[in-house]
């Protein structure tokens, strides 16, 4: 899949996704990009190559993949997992972005490239150019894809004391039913 491709098939669910969830679609599809080949290597609309732990409750597939076991590269069977769209495995690479805390501080941001900067900063992936790939990729999806915008931010309200502004985010009504759901949570 060429990266045009790729952005013209996968910019509104990254869209619909920040919309829910807070992350630029921007970050989206630039990750998802890196992580997949430009969608090339997304088995099961994986595109973040997650693997299917023992807390997953979704559909899972197996597939090859390589570990470094003592030392040596090895071909494995391991399972990963398995989405019915794209949008499911955007809304899950992003709620594992808000679950874990150490992600925190990218939801400070709406600037794409500050948010990619930070999530990096706290350890998502072990490559020490992993940042400045991703501000890279984020330029070339902009590129792509000229006149979309960030949706509105979620009902943000903001207060300020006499030094220091706050902000506080209610999520839109129905939208933890919604990821609850999707996850399979009860």
């Amino acid at each position: 899949m060429t990266p045009r491709a790729f952005v013209d098939a996968y910019l509104a669910a990254a869209v619909a996704n920040e919309r829910a969830s807070g992350v630029p679609w921007q970050v989206t599809l630039a990750q998802a990009a890196l992580e997949s080949g430009w969608g090339r290597h997304a088995p099961g609309n994986n595109f973040f190559g997650i693997k299917a732990d023992a807390s997953w409750a979704g559909a899972r597939q197996t597939l090859r993949t390589r570990e470094v076991i003592d030392g040596a590269s090895v071909s494995v069977e391991a399972d990963f997992r398995a989405y019915a769209t794209p949008l499911e495995s955007f809304a899950d690479h992003a709620a594992f972005l808000r679950r874990w805390p150490r992600y925190a501080a990218a939801f400070t941001t709406r600037d794409p490239r500050e948010f990619a900067r930070l999530v990096a900063a706290a350890g998502y992936a072990t490559d020490p150019h992993y940042a400045a790939t991703l501000v890279k990729l984020i330029d070339q999806v902009e590129a792509l894809a000229p006149g979309a915008a960030s949706p509105p931010p979620a009902r943000l309200e903001t207060a300020k004391t006499a030094t220091t502004p706050a902000i506080a985010m209610r999520p839109r009504p129905g939208l933890l039913a919604r990821l609850a759901a999707l996850f399979g949570v009860r």
